[in-house]
């Protein structure tokens, strides 16, 4: 939980944050994805 904290104060726009997220979830989305396929 403290590192999301510590990742809020980097950003001085909430845009940037929201921008920073959605690529984060698109890349974990993405290892979730491969993961499934694989243990299919």
């Amino acid at each position: 939980m403290s590192k999301t904290k510590e990742i809020k104060h980097k950003f001085r726009t909430k845009k940037e944050h929201t921008e920073y997220i959605s690529k984060n979830n698109l890349k974990f989305k993405g290892i979730i994805f491969a993961y499934n396929i694989c243990h299919a």
